[in-house]
């Protein structure tokens, strides 16, 4: 098992922070704080784009 400090990809990231409910609105926090996403790290939330 890899160490949860490296990334394993667009599945598990959206594993680490729970229900797929939870990863949207977090998704949509980030759009309205933090846009272009300045703020980001390995379990990176992508802003939500509205479409």
């Amino acid at each position: 098992m890899p160490p949860l400090t490296q990334d394993q990809g667009e599945a598990w990231r959206r594993e680490v922070f729970g229900s797929e409910t939870k990863y949207r609105r977090l998704a949509e926090i980030k759009a309205v704080w933090d846009p272009r996403n300045l703020l980001r790290c390995n379990k990176n939330i992508a802003p939500a784009t509205t479409a």
